[in-house]
């Protein structure tokens, strides 16, 4: 029979799976089976097939004891609360489906045993592995069509992934700053080789983030190192010329880079080609300038009614309203590209301040920031909500609730103590 800490390991890695293919289905699945996994013991010998678990029985209550889990709904109450205010409740319903993992995810973790310290480590592993497999193939494929690829970068296209490009490159971002500290903790899951292997795929990994040029991913890479190089040398070990070094280091890479790779400068010179436009015509048909554009009428819709907003029923009739009062040639319409703003639009700034509380409290309870992980994710995901809504796909959603959930679980160890 499969002991229930290798099942789990299953479970973690066909989520990692899905994720970086955006399999929703298998996504779904395996958010449902560690839920189950959570709450029953299953067995092949004995009829029903399956018990309450002993651990689900132990860990009931930490669901309220522990604030960190129960503070995580937050995300979906705050959205099912603006029914009261909301006239169309197909889009609230869609919206809410998508803030679901935000309940099943901490339930999951929080009646879960607690995750040994080398299983939490060989998760972010696993994903080092296969983002370095996805790569392999996403840059054969750039090679077999290398010139015309690079020159669509010129115009605002992206190379081929697996899944949305931005959320791909935060993915990839935070795999890369996950593989630094695992090599910094010499993990190694069998082998003293494997030190080794983790440092060349991280390397693989940097090179592939800026050949894939996507900006929001390397820009969110180089912010978590060096605030992460800045923690540990200046504030923690108090080794200022380490930690000037290190911070140069983060600074001038992504320079060098630009001049070494063509795929960079293509997207690079597209970015600010975009933003002349943009600040000249609004230049609508450049996709950073429809970028720009979607936040400033999430803005527009915000100033509405600030306080409360619109309530995220009526949010997308808002915004097409307002795309037609203020950017009248505009061709498609968006929501906001920044998280903060599609927030301020359907909650106003009561939903807003809810919203950024409940972001930072998993982090800071009990100093879960200690956790060089946790702290790594959510700082990727900060980066993320500037760029764009990531709570507003089913994707962006798992990935933080998963990650969120795992390292709250992890944190059950230090709250033992």
């Amino acid at each position: 029979m499969i002991k229930k800490e290798n099942w789990l390991l299953f479970l973690y890695f066909v989520t990692m799976i899905s994720l970086v293919t955006e399999a929703r289905f298998f996504l779904s699945q395996a958010m449902i089976w560690l839920l189950l996994s959570a709450i029953f013991t299953f067995t092949s010998r004995t009829f029903p097939f399956f018990s309450v678990s002993e651990d689900f029985k132990q860990n009931l209550p930490i669901v309220w004891k522990n604030k960190a889990f129960a503070v995580v709904p937050l995300f979906l109450i705050m959205v099912m609360v603006s029914a009261l205010w909301s006239s169309e409740l197909s889009y609230w319903i869609e919206k809410t489906r998508i803030r679901l993992p935000f309940l099943v995810i901490p339930l999951a973790f929080a009646w879960l045993p607690t995750i040994t310290k080398k299983h939490y480590q060989s998760v972010f592993y696993g994903m080092l592995i296969l983002s370095s497999i996805v790569m392999i193939g996403v840059l054969i494929n750039y090679s077999l069509d290398y010139e015309r690829i690079t020159s669509s970068l010129l115009h605002g296209k992206n190379i081929p992934v697996p899944m949305n490009h931005i959320r791909f490159s935060l993915l990839l971002s935070f795999t890369i700053v996950a593989g630094f500290i695992l090599y910094a903790e010499n993990f190694r899951w069998k082998y003293t080789w494997e030190r080794n292997l983790i440092a060349g795929l991280c390397a693989f990994l940097v090179v592939g983030i800026h050949i894939l040029s996507v900006r929001s991913g390397i820009i969110a890479l180089y912010s978590t190192l060096f605030f992460l190089g800045f923690r540990y040398y200046i504030i923690l070990k108090k080794q200022y010329l380490k930690g000037i070094f290190v911070g140069s280091l983060f600074v001038f890479l992504p320079f060098i880079a630009y001049f070494l790779m063509p795929s960079l400068q293509n997207k690079v010179d597209y970015a600010i080609r975009d933003y002349q436009h943009f600040i000249e015509d609004r230049g609508a048909d450049f996709s950073d300038s429809e970028r720009l554009g979607s936040i400033l009428v999430g803005i527009e819709v915000g100033n509405k009614s600030p306080w409360l907003g619109c309530g995220y029923g009526d949010l997308w009739n808002e915004i097409q309203s307002t795309y037609a009062n203020v950017f009248p040639a505009e061709k498609e319409y968006k929501i906001p590209h920044n998280q903060f703003v599609m927030i301020y639009a359907g909650l106003g700034i009561i939903g807003l301040s809810m919203f950024v509380f409940t972001f930072l409290f998993p982090l800071f309870y009990q100093k879960n920031y200690q956790d060089w992980y946790f702290l790594a994710l959510h700082l990727i995901i900060f980066c993320s909500f500037l760029v764009e809504a990531t709570m507003e796909t089913q994707v962006g959603t798992a990935i933080y609730s998963f990650f969120l959930g795992l390292g709250l679980n992890y944190a059950k160890t230090r709250s033992s103590h």
